[in-house]
Formats: structure tokens, C-alpha cells, sequence
């Protein structure tokens, strides 16, 4: 690796700096570096040098050794590559992050793990040097133990031709840079400014010294450089925990003082295996998890006892142990473990026996942050005037001030001088991008909105992608708006497993953690400034008065339940008069606290559950996962929503978990997306008395919302038109407008309504009397009272022996057969069941069930027909699944299931 000599006297000193600061706390003893140094190394490549990792300051030691010599560039797991203060320093020295598998195992994160596999053969083969530690975490106990991983087992089989050396650190164990304290990994920050405070307080050069002893040593000649993994790990176990008695690294604790005895207090809890094993494990428990480490171990499952370790002597890598948590999710609905707490066989059984997700409910909440908790009266709520987005954001932000904005587990607490310092420091980036267009991939959370404020700010529009459509329709999306680049984060991919990105991977992504370290002083110190100003100078200063209110605002695609997802494209005016309605409506009562976890990619998660609350001061907590139904009930709880908004399937997932005390604060559930199915109101009623559930109905080329119920009123099909939307019946085939109380299709017209599909690949509208309607597709019919009672999807209508038979009526029909049966247990219940249809040529087409219980295609038929549905309506087959599929946005995904219909049903079992 070239370096100019500038660079290279720079490290060099740097090297010698911390060398001589380490040394005010460790007498360092380097053995065998002058051997290495003058050795000719006979293999053509780069050198592997393998240290053991007894505590997080030996890679700051070893490093500062080596670097004058060989310049070694280090693999760091991600957390310390980001961690705030030191990315400058992992710049220098070239390091490469490495994803830890110790928390979690997903598809994104094993392709990060094989690109830094291919970065690293590379340069091997161009004669690099790296330090890689083959533990892949710090050690848990006097012992190294190195288990079954496989990264450097794995490098040396890519790359033969590289060199080896050996690194043997003691003398750390007891440090409070240690495992050996609390028994979990320390905060490297918060205990490097400790020990500068300790240092200060002995007078810097008095503190008493601990002992470091480095070794460093050439493989010798039984080197197992061909050896199986095991036998490779356990031959490096030995060499590292050659220790001058036998047994493990002795425990030394140093005091801090020179004048007294000042040494931590040991918190770490050794447990014993017998005193664990406090849940009773059954027979079929033990032999489902057996059978499983038999299947990812290789060995026998009459082999494996209970008291195995599951690296030791299993072999099993930091990957396979993540994966374990996903398999205890799946398998056991166990959540939250972490991975760290799998240490032996007994952990696993003992995890899928206990009550875990109970556990990890308590009742105890930590304090809400003292930010949160606002003792002064806000301002009303309502949407400042102006005529585009960006300029209502910045009048908002100044008009709230220093008001709670928003907050998360990750942000904190942003008031909204704060958010809007973030948002002009990142606008600055955006605006030296090229292309109009900016892809959003991230989840709700406050920076997934700061992200959207500041392309608004940088006068970009923003592309919201939805990473569960797939890869074609994500290609799709890319290719239709030619999409150069996409801001996402690392944090966040690395929780989403078996998704394929396609064509964002090829040098689209912007990821967060990296921006902000480009983001400059400079930089942040204008965006200081800029916040001090008044909207009304930054709105012509960013050029913010050059847009007009028809151009597009936002891109969104539809959900795709049904087809290919469409572009839709949402002007300034769509959005504002539609989120101006929605207040005015008061369904959201002063001082609310709303709790928004739908995605930024769902249209009532972007506008009104996103956007809507900064722009209308409403003070809001954003969550990641709407699927996450402890979490959510954890959440609501903690911070004390009195307003939550969702789709019915997800707000089924809540009630499905979540006691009535953790739900205890919410006033207001609002539902949309897709209709709510009766036994949502029942719920409320019955457990959450002082809470009302208000539905509507929207579309995204609606912006979305279109009708609504009202606060106080009994509910009434999906609700009265907002004010500046019209809605008319018509009859599907003629066109023409159908009485009050008969069903036809819902045609929308208004401001909020889109101008038409980004591709044109469509065309939704119809001229009727005079105005331009948007033809929704789905069903229904307006009361006498002007209210709108939605009755179908018009895509789920099929014709058969001449008659119209609509699916929707169908599945309604048979959810409510299957809970007055019990087959569907309550309002608890998810959903249940679905009809698909599948098309037979020269055949009516065929209807499908699918459902999660048990029941004949004959019970179901006769069902159908005491039910008045005739002798034509019969389903011809009945597949059981574990659930019924969604999309990201909550809905059932006819489409996927239309698809499901097709296959062979002895290869259909297996879901």
C-alpha cells in the first residue's frame, strides 16, 4: 500500500505518540518483533499478522507496534470503524469494517463479509499486510476461544500464498477495557475518557503501571495451514492461551491510585450450568434443537450433550450462532435473545423452554430523557402557510422552535431547532449530488425524515423505495427515474434479511454513517448559522421560491397487492392540501404524542404519520418495525402515545401481544390502508375504553387520505369526503353515476389527487361532468348520509357463468363463518384466510383458499352455499399456511398469493 512520505512521517509520529501515552499506564514488554522484522518471508504475498484479543486497547498497542514496520491495515467490526471520534483515525490507517455477527446474521451483512473477504485476498496478492483477529470478538473468560470461526480458516484456504504471524498479548485480562469486569463488552469511549480523568488525577506520570507482555512468533513447522477448521481454530486456541502457569489468563487487577487502592469492583456473574437449567426442557424441545446443531455442526445428534459449548466443541461460528436467534424466533417465538447469552447447549434449550419474551417485556420502563418531557405549552396545531413543502417546513421549524420535534431509540430527542441545524447540513451534501431525483431506503425513524427534509431543502426530490417489493420492481424503480444514487444505512440493512437489492448495490448507495463523517466543520458550522435565520430569508437563499406548487414533490409507488407497483409522482399542493384537510378535521386532539411506524414508502406513513406531525408541530416518537408487535407495545408504552396510526393487519399484530396497560395511554387509533375488520372495534371497546378507533380510506395517488370518520361519532362505513375531495359512484361497465346505496366503482376527484403515473404506463382517469376523476378500482357505495362503505376491490371481481362475483364479499363472508366456528379465535386474530383465484384455460376460473387452520374444501362449499352464495361460487382447493402474506404496507398480497395458486400443492406443504 503507497503512501506519500508526507503520510508516511505523519503515522510514523502519531505511532510514537501513542505509543509514549500508553506507556503512562503499561510497562509494554515486545518479544520476537526484531525476529519478524529482519526474517525473509519466502511466500510472495502480503503478510496475516493473528493476534489473540483479550481487551479492546491491545489493537491500539499491537497496531502502534507494528505500524512503523509493516503498516498493517486492521478488520474492525463496524461498531468501533463508526464510532464518533475515531473514523479519522480508521481512515489513516486504511482499516476495513467488518459486520458483527454477534448481534444479528442477515443476507446484507454476509455479502459486506465476503466483500471484505475479496478486498483482503486482493491485497494479500498486491503484498499488503492486515491484522485480523480471528476470534472476531473479545474473549469471555481467561481462556481464548475461537470456536468455530471461520473468516481466517477461510482467507488462508482464498489466498495460500500469504505469510503468517503469530501475535500473543497477556497481561490485559482485568483491564477495564475487558470482558473481565461485567462480563460484557465496554464502551470503548466512555472508559478511554474515564482513564484520562484517572490519569489527570495522578498526576499523569504516577499511576501505577500494569504489565504487557506482546509476543510476536512465526508458525512453525506443524502449522496446520491445511487442516480442517476445527483443527485449524483449536491449534490457535492453543498456541494463544500458552500462558506462563498452566490454565487460564490469571485475573490482574491494578489499582489507579498510587496512594490508595483503587481497582474496579468485579460485577461479572460466573453461572454454572446447574444453576441455570431452571426451566423444564421437554423431550420434543430437546430433540428439535439437537436435531438443528446437528444439522449446522455435523455432528450426530446422539453425540451432543447438554453441557457442549457451542464454538468449543460444536464448531458453530458467530454467523451460526446469530442464526440460532433467528431459528429460536421462528421456531419458538423467542425474541430478543442476544446472541452473546448462547454460550453452551443449555442457553439454547433453556431459551426455547422459558417464557422469553416475556422476560424481556418488563414492566419497568427506563426514564423517558429529560428533553422529552416538555414543561411549557406548546403552539396550536397547524400547518403554516405556504405553497410548497420546503417552505412551510422551514416556517415550522421556526414557528415550534425549540419544541420537541420528534424522537427515536437511535436519534433521541430532536426539537425542531435542532432538526432543522441536521436538516441544512445534510441539504448541503444532497445539493452537490447530481440528478433530480434521490432514493430514500430507510424506515421510520427521525432520520429518515431529516433525510427527506433536507432533499427538499437542497431542492431534490425524493424517491421512496419499498424494500419488500423484490428486486425486479426495486430495478424497476431505478431504471424508471434513473436513480444515481440512494441514501440508506448500514444499521439498517443489517437488519433486513433475504432482501436483494439488485441494482441499487451497484454504487447507488449513500449510507449514512459515511455521510456524516463527510459532512465538514465548515459545513456544520454554516448549517449553525443558517438555523438562526428566518425562514423567509433561507426560502430565497436555498432557492426554495423558484419551485412551484404543481411540480412534483415526491415519487411513491403503489403497493403492488394486486400488479406491478406504479410510480406516482405527488405535487407540493397534493400533499399540503391533503395534510391541511386532515387537521382540520380535529380528530387530532393538542397535545398529542404520536407514535408513527409505518414506512416512509407507504404513502399514510409518509404524509400523515411522517411529514404531517413536523409540519403541523405535533410532537412524535418514530419507530423501525411495524411487524415488531412487542416492540411496539413496549414503545407506546415508554413513551406515552395518546395517538398511534396503522393498517388494520399490523394494529391486529398489536392487539395480538400487547396487554391493555402497556396500551393504556393511546386515545386515538387511526386506521387505513385496507378495511378494518369488526373485531379491531370490539378490541377497542372492550379493553381500551378511554381510546377510540376512527377509520378511513385513502389511496396513494390520493396523497392519500379521501374519507374519514370523525372523533366522537360512531363509526360509518370508512367515513365523510374531506373538504376538498369529491367522491362519485359509477356503474363499472357503463360509466354512468349509480343511486345512493348501490354498489359501483369509488371515483375520486380534488386537489389532493395525482396527475398521472411517472411512466405512463396507465391511464386512471375518466371525464365525468365535466371534471377529471380518479377511478380507485376498489368498490363500494355512499350512504343517505353521504358516507362512503367500501364493498370490494374491482381487480377481485370475476365473472363467472355470466354472473359478476366479487372475492372480497367471499372472504368476508368466510372470516365471519370462521370466528363464529372458532377456527379463527378472536379479536386477536390475524388474518386468517384469503381467496386467490387461478385462471384454467377453457375452464372458470378456479377459486382458491388459503388459510391457517384446518378445514375441508366440502365444510368450506357448504359454507358457500347455506351462506346464499349458489351452486356457480365453490372453491376448488384449500391450502393451509402458517400465515397469509403481506406487503410492507399491511395489506395481504393477492398478488403473491395469485402466484402461490399456480404451483403444485404437494410443493405448496412446506409454507
Amino acid at each position: 500500500m503507497k503512501q506519500s512520505r508526507l503520510t508516511t512521517w505523519v503515522l510514523n509520529g502519531f505511532c510514537w505518540i501513542i505509543r509514549k501515552l500508553l506507556c503512562l499506564r503499561y510497562r509494554i514488554e515486545v518479544c520476537g518483533r526484531e525476529s519478524i522484522k529482519n526474517h525473509s518471508f519466502k511466500k510472495p504475498g502480503g503478510i496475516l499478522f493473528l493476534p489473540n484479543h483479550p481487551a479492546e486497547i491491545d489493537p491500539v498497542i499491537v497496531e502502534s507496534l507494528l505500524w512503523p514496520l509493516f503498516r498493517p491495515r486492521p478488520l474492525v467490526v463496524e461498531h468501533f470503524y463508526y464510532l464518533k471520534g475515531f473514523r479519522w483515525f480508521m481512515d489513516l490507517v486504511k482499516a476495513i469494517p467488518l459486520p458483527t455477527m454477534d448481534v444479528l446474521a442477515s443476507k446484507w451483512r454476509g455479502k459486506k463479509v465476503d466483500q471484505c473477504m475479496q478486498e483482503i485476498v486482493k491485497g494479500l496478492k498486491r503484498k499488503n499486510h492486515f491484522m485480523i483477529y480471528p476470534s472476531g470478538r473479545l474473549k469471555i473468560s481467561g481462556f481464548e476461544i475461537i470456536g468455530g470461526a471461520s473468516f481466517v480458516h477461510r482467507l488462508i484456504q482464498l489466498c495460500p500464498d500469504l505469510n503468517i504471524v503469530l501475535v500473543r498479548t497477556t497481561g490485559l485480562w482485568g483491564s477495564q477495557f475487558s470482558r473481565a469486569i461485567t462480563g460484557i463488552s465496554p464502551n470503548f469511549g466512555q472508559i478511554l475518557r474515564r482513564c484520562a480523568k484517572l490519569l489527570c488525577k495522578s498526576g499523569f506520570f504516577f499511576m501505577p503501571k500494569r504489565n504487557v507482555k506482546v509476543e510476536f512468533s512465526l508458525p512453525s513447522l506443524d502449522f496446520p495451514w491445511d487442516a480442517t477448521r476445527v483443527d485449524f481454530n483449536k491449534y490457535l486456541e492453543e498456541w494463544y492461551n500458552r500462558y506462563p502457569k498452566p490454565g487460564a489468563e490469571p485475573l490482574t487487577l491494578i489499582s489507579y491510585s498510587r496512594w490508595k487502592k483503587k481497582i474496579p469492583k468485579i460485577t461479572q456473574q460466573q453461572v454454572s450450568i446447574e444453576l441455570i437449567a431452571n426451566q423444564i426442557v421437554t423431550s420434543d424441545v430437546q430433540k428439535t434443537i439437537f436435531a438443528h446443531l446437528s444439522r449446522l455442526s455435523g455432528r450426530p445428534k446422539g453425540k451432543i450433550t447438554r453441557e457442549m459449548n457451542l464454538s468449543r466443541d460444536l464448531g458453530l461460528d458467530s454467523l451460526d450462532i446469530a442464526g440460532l436467534c433467528v431459528f429460536l424466533e421462528e421456531q419458538y417465538a423467542v425474541i430478543g435473545v442476544n446472541p452473546e447469552k448462547l454460550q453452551v447447549v443449555e442457553d439454547l434449550l433453556q431459551s426455547a423452554s422459558g417464557p422469553e419474551k416475556e422476560k424481556n417485556k418488563s414492566n419497568i420502563l427506563p426514564p423517558l430523557p429529560a428533553a422529552w418531557v416538555e414543561k411549557k405549552k406548546r403552539p396550536s396545531i397547524e400547518i403554516p402557510e405556504g405553497k410548497t413543502v420546503g417552505q412551510v417546513l422551514l416556517r415550522s421549524l421556526d414557528r415550534m422552535s425549540s419544541f420537541v420535534a420528534c424522537a427515536d431509540h437511535i436519534a433521541g430527542v430532536f426539537s425542531y431547532s435542532s432538526f432543522k441545524r441536521s436538516a441544512l447540513a445534510l441539504s448541503t451534501y444532497f445539493r452537490s449530488l447530481s440528478g433530480e431525483y434521490i432514493g430514500v431506503l430507510l424506515p421510520s425513524s427521525v432520520a429518515a425524515y431529516l433525510v427527506i427534509s433536507a432533499i427538499w431543502l437542497s431542492n431534490k426530490i425524493p424517491v421512496m423505495l419499498n424494500w419488500t417489493m423484490g428486486t425486479r420492481s426495486l430495478d424497476h424503480a431505478v431504471d424508471l427515474v434513473k436513480l444515481q444514487f440512494v441514501v440508506t444505512s448500514h444499521r439498517f440493512l443489517d437488519r433486513l434479511n433475504e432482501v436483494d437489492f439488485g441494482k441499487l448495490e451497484e454504487n447507488r448507495m449513500l449510507f449514512l454513517e459515511d455521510i456524516k463523517q463527510k459532512i465538514g466543520i465548515v459545513t456544520k458550522l454554516k448549517a449553525a448559522m443558517g438555523s438562526v435565520l428566518s425562514s423567509e430569508f433561507l426560502v430565497g437563499y436555498l432557492g426554495l421560491d423558484k419551485i412551484k406548487k404543481d411540480q412534483n414533490a415526491v415519487i411513491l409507488f403503489t403497493s403492488g397487492t394486486e400488479a406491478f407497483p406504479k410510480a406516482v409522482a405527488l405535487s407540493h399542493e397534493n400533499l399540503l392540501i391533503n395534510q391541511r384537510d386532515c387537521i382540520a378535521l380535529n380528530i387530532i386532539e393538542f397535545g398529542s404524542c404520536l407514535y408513527a411506524v409505518l414506512p416512509p414508502f407507504h404513502s399514510m406513513g409518509f404524509s400523515l404519520t411522517g411529514m404531517m406531525p413536523i409540519l403541523a408541530g405535533i410532537k412524535t416518537c418514530y419507530a423501525p418495525d411495524p411487524t415488531d408487535s412487542y416492540g411496539m407495545a413496549q414503545d407506546i408504552a415508554y413513551w406515552k402515545s395518546t395517538t398511534f396510526c396503522c393498517s388494520p393487519s399490523f394494529i391486529q399484530g398489536l392487539f395480538r401481544v400487547a396487554k391493555p396497560k402497556e396500551l393504556d395511554s393511546l386515545h386515538l387509533i387511526l386506521s387505513g390502508a385496507e378495511k378494518a375488520p369488526d373485531e379491531l372495534f370490539t378490541y377497542v371497546k372492550r379493553f381500551l375504553p378511554k381510546a377510540q378507533l376512527i377509520e378511513g380510506y385513502g389511496a396513494t395517488e390520493c396523497s392519500p387520505l379521501v374519507t374519514s370518520n370523525l372523533r366522537g361519532r360512531s363509526a360509518n362505513g370508512v367515513g365523510f369526503p374531506l373538504k376538498h375531495t369529491e367522491i362519485c359512484i359509477l356503474d363499472v361497465n357503463t360509466k354512468e353515476p349509480k343511486p345512493l346505496g348501490q354498489e359501483g366503482e369509488i371515483c375520486i376527484s380534488g386537489l389532493n389527487v395525482f396527475k398521472g403515473y411517472l411512466d405512463s404506463s396507465s391511464n386512471p382517469f375518466i371525464v365525468f361532468q365535466e371534471k377529471i376523476w380518479y377511478t380507485s378500482g376498489d368498490l363500494g357505495y355512499i350512504t343517505p348520509e353521504g358516507s362512503l362503505i367500501l364493498s370490494g376491490r374491482l381487480k377481485r371481481v370475476i365473472k363467472i357463468g355470466g354472473e359478476m362475483i366479487g372475492l372480497g364479499g367471499i372472504e368476508d363472508k368466510l372470516i365471519e363463518v370462521a370466528h363464529h366456528k372458532q377456527w379463527l379465535t378472536g379479536e386477536k386474530e390475524g388474518a386468517g384466510l384469503a381467496i386467490s383465484m387461478r385462471e384454467v384455460a377453457a375452464e372458470k376460473p378456479q377459486l382458491i383458499l388459503f388459510t391457517t387452520f384446518s378445514v375441508s374444501k366440502e365444510e368450506i362449499n357448504t359454507i358457500l352455499k347455506e351462506e346464499g352464495f349458489g351452486k356457480i361460487v365453490k372453491v376448488s382447493e384449500v391450502r393451509k399456511i402458517s400465515q397469509i402474506p403481506l406487503t410492507g404496507t399491511g395489506k395481504k398480497n393477492y398478488r403473491l398469493l395469485d402466484e402461490l395458486s399456480k404451483t403444485n400443492n404437494d410443493a405448496f406443504k412446506d409454507l
